[in-house]
């Protein structure tokens, strides 16, 4: 999709394509009507033909847009779920040490804090605006896994928690990479435009219905138009899960942030290092 369409609010978007499509269902109808309603006429069973052509066009564009539909919302969901998962094993590492003895524990959460805000200043910006922010917080995860291996356990308690910190690393990079494999997925460009031709055909069918009232017929055109207008627009709304209005948000980080600076949580609960 365009990226001027990521800029404008999402209910001016839907009025937009509804106005263009309209427009063209409009033009096209009269158009019709005005030049080829006597090559209509003179055919018998022109409203015959024009069924059996319409309902095919409306067949398969409808199940064609419907598995875009389908598609793009699992596109959608997929990034949620790695953005979720991410922050659920920021979380998760970064409670496994605070069990961790001083200095170490300072350090490495300080690294995690880095990253954070690494993501909510650089990485969420830059993928909003369709860019590709993977080399932008690079530093700050090596800074934290060259700290992570520096870590000697000298005891079987904090080998095992030095363990399930490893591996819940190692999930914290899935979903990471997850995450940012999903910047800039969008539908390729080469299917937009069977989506457009599609669209277009679809309304010259209904152009041709062989419909006596003028009224009637722009009425017929203008309901259809309207329907494959928001179609289209639920496609581009979620193409992009990271930008426009209804991107997804990275409340799940600024939560953690939050969660993690020291004033906001009481000393008395968080646990005590590993003797």
């Amino acid at each position: 999709m365009i990226s001027i369409f990521y800029d404008v609010p999402l209910w001016l978007s839907a009025i937009i394509f509804i106005l263009v499509f309209g427009a063209i269902a409009m033009a096209g109808t009269l158009a019709a009507r005005k030049y080829l309603t006597e090559t209509i006429d003179r055919e018998a069973k022109w409203g015959d033909i024009c069924q059996v052509f319409s309902n095919a066009i409306i067949v398969f564009y409808g199940l064609l847009v419907a598995l875009i539909i389908v598609a793009t919302y699992q596109d959608f969901s997929t990034a949620s779920l790695s953005t979720q998962a991410e922050a659920n094993e920021i979380s998760h590492s970064y409670r496994l040490i605070e069990a961790f003895p001083e200095p170490d524990r300072g350090k490495m959460q300080d690294d995690i804090k880095a990253y954070l805000d690494c993501v909510l200043e650089k990485e969420w910006p830059a993928q909003s605006k369709g860019a590709n922010p993977t080399r932008l917080c690079r530093q700050e995860v090596t800074n934290f896994l060259d700290k992570l291996y520096e870590f000697e356990p000298t005891t079987n308690r904090q080998n095992a928690i030095y363990q399930e910190t490893l591996s819940a690393y190692g999930d914290f990079l899935d979903a990471r990479r997850g995450r940012l494999g999903e910047v800039n997925q969008t539908i390729p460009a080469v299917l937009w435009v069977i989506v457009y031709v599609g669209a277009i055909s679809t309304l010259g069918s209904i152009f041709l219905l062989p419909v006596k009232s003028i009224g009637m017929h722009t009425l017929i055109s203008l309901m259809a138009s309207t329907t494959l207008a928001l179609m289209i627009f639920v496609i581009a709304a979620m193409d992009d899960p990271f930008r426009g209005e209804l991107k997804i948000e990275p409340t799940q980080y600024e939560d953690l942030r939050v969660s993690f600076d020291p004033l906001a949580e009481p000393q008395s609960v968080r646990p005590k290092g590993i003797e």
